[in-house]
């Protein structure tokens, strides 16, 4: 897979917070603190698990959150590797 073009993760983020998407509230709903997780345009320029766990659970509720609730209770947040695991696999 080839990197994304600047543009593309510019597009990315306008996108997210055209949804509706607030960095301070999606990490504190997440369970993260905010120094450690960095949310942005480039937040996906290295691998960043947590800044993907909060950005898939957003875009889940956006297409059905009463199943997300449902889906996603005993997983999010994750907290170790087994969690991880179970969230990437739900």
């Amino acid at each position: 897979m080839s990197a994304p073009r600047p543009w593309e993760k510019e597009h990315l983020w306008l996108a997210l917070l055209a949804l509706g998407f607030e960095p301070g509230a999606a990490a504190a709903a997440a369970g993260k603190i905010s120094t450690h997780l960095s949310l942005g345009v480039s937040m996906f320029d290295k691998p960043n698990k947590d800044a993907f766990h909060v950005v898939a659970r957003f875009l889940f509720s956006k297409l059905d959150h009463s199943r997300c609730v449902e889906v996603f209770r005993f997983c999010c947040p994750p907290a170790d590797k087994k969690g991880d695991a179970e969230f990437r696999k739900q």
